[in-house]
């Protein structure tokens, strides 16, 4: 695998290695495989395609703690969400270093500034959304052709 890889480094094939992961491992990370998705998208109410701009940690006691997304619907692939519209998509981890958690905070908070996220949500209520960290997929097109094969485009204008 390793020689696999600097092979493709070499020839500029980096982006090979990003759509055909291992064997071993998911296509979508945490999501799964192509089918995983699909299903996901089934037991989703709301799909959306959000740009984040703000990262709140709160509950913080290292390794865990409460994640808060401040973003806004980009595009609304399934659901009642509205292009435009602001949302908070809150999840636990565990992942936090119990060294240096402060600057953990502040590195997360900056990386997610303006990230484009894929979320899938179930009920909401007043823009909150509760999830399973597995459930808010950094932004890939083939990640987002999937799910628009899988529902058809829907375009809102704001």
């Amino acid at each position: 695998m390793i020689l696999r890889l600097v092979f493709l480094c070499a020839c500029g094939s980096v982006a090979l290695l990003a759509q055909q992961p291992a064997d071993d491992r998911p296509r979508w990370g945490f999501l799964g495989g192509d089918e995983q998705v699909k299903l996901q998208l089934i037991e989703s109410a709301e799909v959306a395609l959000v740009c984040v701009y703000r990262t709140q940690l709160t509950q913080v006691r290292p390794p865990y703690a409460l994640v808060t997304l401040h973003a806004t619907v980009a595009q609304a692939i399934k659901g009642t969400l509205k292009v435009g519209e602001t949302i908070r998509v809150s999840f636990a981890t565990d992942s936090l270093p119990k060294e240096q958690a402060e600057r953990f905070i502040d590195e997360v908070a900056r990386k997610n500034e303006g990230a484009l996220k894929i979320v899938f949500l179930g009920e909401g209520k007043g823009g909150e959304f509760n999830v399973d960290w597995t459930e808010v997929a950094g932004f890939s097109d083939d990640l987002l052709a999937i799910i628009r094969a899988s529902t058809g485009p829907k375009v809102q204008k704001p």
